[in-house]
This record gives structure tokens, C-alpha cells and sequence, in this order.
């Protein structure tokens, strides 16, 4: 773009515009779920250097990003992976207590065999 005042103003009616139709968007969006609002990221042209120091060329859009917290992102993440590691022992923990708390096979028939097994040595020792 040039730098008279009609492109300067074209600058600016440009961005204005792009960030209407982003609050369009956003608007158009506001039931969708899981959406986040975005906005329209503005910088300044390049000023131009003139005997009289430097004059200013309007503005453009630099980008369009999402509005989201990022702390309440990563918390949510790392307890997710919390959620996952302790579902995953969970699974684990309960085949041991399956396995070991069958009353046919578990560990309490065992025991007691052990104890009938360990009455009757007794009994036999003395």
C-alpha cells in the first residue's frame, strides 16, 4: 500500500472489516459446543521515512487467534492423565482382588488348608 490518506484509510476499513466478520463468526458460533471466540490480532505497517522523521501507513491484521485460558487448559490436561493412570490401576488392582479373593481358588481357601495342614503337623510333632 501507498501512504496517502485513501490508503491509510483502506487500512483501516480492511481490519475493521476483518474483525467484523470475526465477531460474526464468534456470534454465529456461540452455541456450538466446545467453539472458542477468537479475535483479530492488529499491528501497525511499516512507517515511512520522510525528512520530517517518520509517517505512519495504516494498519493490518496480523492473525486471528483463539481466546482460551491456557492455565485452565493444562490443568485439565494433567488431570485427565491423572483420570487415565488411575483407571489403568484400578484395572489391575481389581484382577488381583478377583484373583486373590475367589472363594474356590483365592488366597483365604489357601490359608486355611495352610492352617488345617499346620494344626495337624502340630499335633503330629507332639
Amino acid at each position: 500500500m501507498g501512504n496517502s490518506i485513501l490508503d491509510i484509510g483502506v487500512s483501516g476499513l480492511l481490519t475493521a472489516q476483518s474483525q467484523l466478520q470475526t465477531t460474526s463468526h464468534n456470534i454465529s458460533n456461540a452455541g456450538t459446543p466446545g467453539y472458542k471466540r477468537q479475535q483479530v490480532i492488529l499491528s501497525s505497517n511499516i512507517p515511512q521515512s520522510s525528512g520530517a522523521g517518520f509517517i505512519g501507513r495504516g494498519v493490518h491484521s496480523s492473525t486471528v487467534q483463539r481466546i482460551y485460558n491456557q492455565f485452565l487448559v493444562s490443568q485439565s490436561l494433567q488431570i485427565q492423565t491423572q483420570s487415565q493412570a488411575l483407571d489403568s490401576n484400578y484395572a489391575y488392582i481389581k484382577q488381583l482382588d478377583n484373583m486373590l479373593g475367589d472363594s474356590a481358588s483365592g488366597l483365604s481357601p489357601a490359608l486355611q488348608n495352610f492352617s488345617v495342614l499346620y494344626k495337624t503337623w502340630q499335633r503330629i510333632r507332639l
